[in-house]
């Protein structure tokens, strides 16, 4: 959640949002009972975050992040993956990918509660975390 939160900086050209899963709860009368009231934190400047989000719509257009890749969608991200700490296996304990399109921004980890030599991951990030991602851009 906290990674979500520091990429909500390049979609909003500079600006921090703050992190949160639900909009808005309606009562069965059709009634708004809450609402999320958004605010931004100025962090950085817009040139900084279009040079961010050039380089990171280049790893989902051309690196490790197109398993992400959805037709019609403008989708930047970032991988990331953590050694298994296990001696003599060959696979990661983690798998990420955080990222957003010009209206949403997420993340998704990968990977088991506790890692022993049975419980690991074995795909790359691009082909586990990143692709995961795909399949909730397109509901977006």
């Amino acid at each position: 959640m906290m990674m979500g939160e520091a990429f909500s900086v390049f979609p909003n050209e500079g600006s921090r949002v703050n992190a949160h899963v639900i909009k808005k709860i309606v009562s069965a009368d059709g009634k708004v009972v809450a609402e999320w009231k958004e605010k931004k934190f100025k962090v950085t400047s817009k040139s900084v975050t279009d040079k961010m989000n050039s380089l990171l719509l280049g790893v989902v257009e051309n690196g490790t992040g197109k398993g992400a890749q959805v037709p019609g969608y403008e989708i930047a991200g970032k991988t990331g993956s953590t050694q298994v700490p296990i001696e003599g296996i060959n696979g990661v304990k983690d798998q990420w990918f955080v990222g957003y399109t010009p209206g949403l921004v997420g993340a998704v980890w990968v990977g088991y509660d506790k890692t022993d030599k049975n419980h690991y991951l074995t795909t790359t990030s691009s082909e586990g975390a990143a692709s995961f991602s795909a399949s909730l851009w397109k509901r977006h």
